[in-house]
């Protein structure tokens, strides 16, 4: 087997999941906000998101969720989906899923594949192997080169530049989720920015273990970026998320006691709960940047997977995305770094 690398092979029950799991979130914030629960599970989760947010996005979350408890059912519906059905005295925890009306059938067959894929954990955590002289240590996605092709904001009162972000949020071997936010300033349209090798994100390998292959994901989002917070959203939204990819690692046997057993995700599920960040984030952009007095523009969003086959040291793998969106194109030249 060899590494490789590529756009994320989208798992239809990561992304059907993820979304659910965005819809149960707005019901906990409305649960949260409006009724003052704050039970264990999705609730509890969304009291430590909300307490993380700066004080002008919290202020405007308060005035969504009041509004939000105030919509007829044909709107709720919309909004939350099937948890309009879960009554107020059921608390949002690992039971309510069997409240919902059922998945498509394709999605029930690959969670019940996923299911099976439960790794028998060791008796304790191994002792970290001796160092090699030439191994993979990091996982880096860099940026090389990138234009704004079309302005997002290219309209007859203002010049066609865009103010250039990425925001980048990772899932490493072992289920660790973190999010990053770089800044390349006001770039006019047509403009070619080449940049050397600047590092948007990078995954740590943990080497207390031999197991391979290991399988990591980087989802970037191109934001145009007006005057918002949407780092401190994605930040607190991000310990919403890890507790998910936790869960689902502790039912397998990955997480033993609060501490990785050395077991790499095995890639049919890191693909999986990559699709539930991509779903789960996907579905959570339009809201969060609804919540900013001026918003920060999502451009385009995309999702880059690395198995490595072993901790051989090999060439990086270069590649070039075009996020379309909201009426702006940038053209962004990357690589998968290894060192």
């Amino acid at each position: 087997m060899s590494t490789t690398s590529g756009a994320l092979m989208v798992s239809a029950a990561g992304l059907a999941e993820g979304h659910r799991a965005f819809q149960e979130f707005l019901l906990a914030g409305e649960r949260y906000v409006v009724a003052g629960l704050a039970r264990r599970g999705a609730e509890e989760r969304f009291g430590d998101f909300y307490r993380n947010l700066p004080e002008p996005v919290r202020r405007n979350a308060e005035g969504y969720f009041k509004k939000q408890a105030l919509l007829d059912r044909s709107q709720r519906v919309a909004v939350m989906g099937p948890y309009v059905q879960i009554g107020i005295a059921m608390p949002l925890n690992e039971r309510t899923a069997a409240a919902l009306p059922p998945v498509n059938s394709a999605v029930r067959s690959e969670l019940a594949a996923l299911r099976g894929e439960i790794v028998v954990a060791p008796g304790g955590v191994a002792a970290p192997p001796p160092p090699r002289a030439r191994s993979v240590r990091h996982v880096d996605l860099v940026l090389q080169e990138f234009t704004v092709e079309k302005s997002n904001d290219d309209t007859w009162r203002t010049r066609a530049t865009d103010t250039v972000h990425f925001a980048v949020t990772t899932l490493s071997e072992k289920g660790t989720v973190t999010t990053k936010l770089s800044k390349f300033g006001s770039r006019d349209e047509g403009e070619v920015v080449k940049v050397d090798d600047v590092r948007l994100a990078s995954i740590e390998l943990d080497r207390s273990s031999t197991e391979y292959p290991r399988t990591l994901s980087f989802k970037i989002d191109a934001v145009e970026k007006d005057d918002g917070n949407y780092n401190a959203v994605l930040q607190a939204a991000k310990e919403y998320v890890q507790a998910y990819v936790t869960e689902a690692l502790i039912a397998r046997g990955i997480i033993v006691g609060g501490m990785w057993v050395g077991i790499p995700i095995p890639p049919p599920l890191a693909n999986y709960l990559a699709s539930y960040v991509k779903g789960w984030f996907d579905s959570a952009v339009d809201w969060i940047v609804g919540l900013f007095d001026n918003p920060d523009d999502l451009i385009g969003t995309y999702t880059r997977t690395v198995t490595l086959a072993d901790d051989e040291l090999r060439a990086g793998i270069p590649f070039t995305h075009r996020f379309v969106g909201n009426d702006g194109r940038w053209k962004v030249g990357m690589a998968v770094m290894f060192r």
